[in-house]
C-alpha cells in the first residue's frame, strides 16, 4: 500500500494510536482521499448501491453516510477497483466494469435538515401545508437549483458555458419566489438538463442526515414531497441526474406509511445489513491502514494477506486476537463471536469497541499490536463502549417515544436475560406504562403492544430459537438485521441483547450466553 506523503499527513489525523481503527463516524472524515482510504468496498452493500438503489434504509451507524461518500471519493478508489480483488468482486456480485468504475461528474451532498427546514418554514409562512404534488414540484425545482449552484461554486468554466438565462436564474438569491428572472422554473430545469446531456455529464444528489426528522405534519409533508420529487425524476429515466435518499431504519415503518405512493413512486430500496465476515473485513482494512502508517515492519507481514478469503481473514485476526476467550461469566467461547455479539452488527459499534480495546491494551506500555489482546482488555474494551453504543441506538427513537431513555433505566433491570413473554407484560404494567406517552403528554394507545414493538425495534429484546441453540449459546433473532418484524407467540421465550444486559444490570438466567443470529463468524467460514 503506497501512501503519498500529503495523503499520509492527512490520514494520520484520523488513524492514530488513540484511534487506530479510525473514526467510527464517516461524517468526521472531510477529505475525499482520506474517505477513500478508510472506505471498505468489498461487501454486498456497496454492490447493491452500484446496481441502482435509490433509497438506502439503515440504522444509525450502519454506514449509510460512508456508502454515499464513496461516490465523492470514488475516483481515488479506481486503482483498487481495477485490481485482481476488484475483478473478483465484480464476478461475485455480477457487476460490469462500467458499473464498478463509473464516477458521477458532479456529486452533491445536500444539507438535508437545512433544506427541509427551509421548505417547512416557507409552508408555515403561507399558513397551510400544500398538497404533496405541489411540494414535489417545489423540491424538483430546488434540486435542480442546487445542481446549478454547485456548478457555480466549483467550476467557473462550466458555469460560464451555461445559457445566460440559466446563469441569471441561479444567481437569484431568493429561491422561495415563484419566478426568478425571465424564465420559469420548468424552463430553467429544461435548460440545465439539456446542458448536462449535451456534454454527457452525469450528476448525483445525495440526501442524508434525516435522522433528526420530527414526525410532525409539516415535516412529514415536506419529506413526502421530496420522495415524490425523486420518484418523478427516477421514473422519467431521461434526466442525467441520479438521486440517493438515506432513511433511518429505526423509524422507517412510520415514514413508509406516508412517504411513498405505491402507484407512482418506483424507488429501488436497499436495506443496509452486514454479516459477521463483512464487518471483520472492514475492521481488518482499517487495521492494515494503521500498520501501513505507523508500523511498516508489521505491515510487511500482513500486506499480501488476501483477507477477502474468509479463512485468511480469520488468520489475519488471530495475529491480534486470541482464538477463544473466557467471558465475564466464566464461560469459554470464540473471541470473534464474543466481540460481535456485543454489537448489533453495525460498523460504528464494532469500530468503537476495537478502538476501546486498543486503548485498554496501551496500558501495558508496549507497542500496539505486537502482542495479542488479552481477555481482560477485550472484556473491558467492550464495557467501555456500551454506554455510547446503547445511547446511540436509543436516541433514534426519542422522536417517537420521548421518554425512551428513562423508561429503559427503569424497565430493563426488572427483566432477566431470558424470560417468558408474560414477564414482559408484567414489567410493562409495573413500570413501563407510565412512560408510554407522546411528546404532548397524551398516553399512547395500545400501550403494551406499542411497548413490545419499541423493545423489538430498538433491538434490546429478541426471540429465543431453541433449534439453533448450543451448549454454549442461546441463539436469538433480533429485528436489527432483518427486513421483517418478529412474530412472537404467547409461549415463546424472549431474551436481552448482550449490548444491553450488563449496562442495565440484567439478571443472568442460566449458564448460556445470548448469541444474536448473524453474529457467529464461524458460519461464514469457507
Amino acid at each position: 500500500m503506497h501512501i503519498p506523503l500529503a495523503l499520509r499527513k492527512s490520514l494520520i489525523q484520523y488513524v492514530r494510536e488513540e484511534q487506530p481503527f479510525g473514526p467510527p463516524e464517516a461524517d468526521k472524515i472531510v477529505e475525499p482521499q482520506c474517505a477513500a482510504a478508510l472506505f471498505d468496498w468489498n461487501n454486498s452493500a456497496f454492490a447493491q448501491l452500484l446496481n441502482g438503489s435509490q433509497v438506502i434504509v439503515g440504522r444509525r451507524g450502519s454506514g449509510k453516510s460512508a456508502l454515499l461518500s464513496a461516490f465523492r471519493s470514488k475516483r481515488f478508489l479506481n486503482d483498487e477497483l481495477e485490481s485482481e480483488d476488484g475483478r473478483d468482486y465484480r464476478g461475485r456480485y455480477h457487476l460490469t466494469a462500467k458499473t464498478l468504475l463509473a464516477v458521477p461528474d458532479i456529486y452533491i451532498e445536500v444539507d438535508t435538515p437545512v433544506e427541509v427546514d427551509s421548505l417547512e418554514a416557507a409552508c408555515a409562512k403561507r399558513g397551510t401545508i400544500p398538497a404533496i404534488e405541489i411540494l414535489a414540484m417545489q423540491w424538483k425545482r430546488r434540486v435542480w437549483l442546487l445542481v446549478g449552484r454547485h456548478i457555480k461554486a466549483t467550476n467557473a468554466e462550466l458555469f460560464s458555458a451555461l445559457p445566460a438565462a440559466a446563469r441569471s436564474y441561479i444567481n437569484s438569491e431568493d429561491i422561495g419566489q415563484e419566478n426568478q428572472g425571465a424564465i420559469t422554473p420548468n424552463e430553467f430545469i429544461g435548460l440545465l438538463e439539456a446542458f448536462l446531456r449535451e456534454r454527457s455529464l452525469t450528476c448525483m444528489v445525495a440526501f442524508d442526515n434525516i435522522e433528526r426528522h420530527k414526525l410532525e405534519d409539516a415535516q412529514n409533508a415536506v419529506l413526502a414531497g421530496l420522495c415524490a420529487a425523486t420518484g418523478d425524476i427516477i421514473n422519467s429515466r431521461r434526466a442525467p441526474l441520479d438521486i440517493k435518499l438515506c432513511l433511518p431504519a429505526e423509524i422507517f415503518d412510520h415514514l413508509d406509511s406516508f412517504l411513498f405512493r405505491p402507484d407512482k413512486d418506483l424507488h429501488r430500496r436497499q436495506f443496509l445489513h452486514w454479516n459477521a465476515a463483512e464487518l471483520m473485513h472492514l475492521a481488518a482494512q482499517r487495521l492494515k491502514l494503521f500498520l501501513a502508517l505507523h508500523d511498516p515492519d508489521e505491515y510487511d507481514l500482513v500486506r499480501d494477506m488476501k483477507i477477502a478469503e474468509r479463512n485468511i481473514l480469520k488468520a489475519f485476526w488471530l495475529r491480534y486476537l486470541p482464538e477463544t476467550i473466557t467471558n465475564s461469566v466464566g464461560g469459554k467461547e470464540d473471541t470473534f463471536n464474543y466481540i460481535l455479539r456485543h454489537t448489533q452488527l453495525l460498523p460504528r459499534q464494532l469500530l468503537t469497541i476495537l478502538n476501546n480495546i486498543t486503548l485498554r491494551s496501551k496500558r501495558r506500555g508496549t507497542d500496539l499490536f505486537q502482542e495479542k489482546f488479552g481477555d481482560h482488555e477485550i472484556i473491558k474494551g467492550i464495557e467501555d463502549s456500551e454506554f455510547v453504543n446503547t445511547r446511540a441506538v436509543l436516541v433514534m427513537f426519542q422522536s417517537l417515544y420521548p421518554n425512551v431513555r428513562e423508561m429503559f433505566d427503569v424497565v430493563m433491570p426488572r427483566l432477566r436475560r431470558s424470560f417468558p413473554i408474560g414477564r414482559l407484560h408484567a414489567v410493562f404494567n409495573e413500570s413501563g406504562k407510565a412512560f408510554m406517552e407522546h411528546s404532548n403528554g397524551k398516553p399512547i394507545k395500545n400501550g403494551f403492544l406499542e411497548f413490545r414493538r419499541l423493545m423489538f425495534s430498538v433491538g434490546a429484546i429478541g426471540l429465543h430459537i431453541e433449534a439453533e441453540s448450543t451448549s454454549t449459546y442461546s441463539v436469538a433473532r433480533f429485528e436489527f438485521n432483518s427486513k421483517y418484524k418478529l412474530n412472537v407467540g404467547d409461549k415463546d421465550t424472549l431474551c436481552i441483547h448482550p449490548m444491553f444486559s450488563r449496562i442495565y444490570n440484567v439478571e443472568i438466567a442460566d449458564e448460556k450466553v445470548i448469541l444474536p443470529r448473524g453474529s457467529d463468524f464461524r458460519l461464514h467460514e469457507t
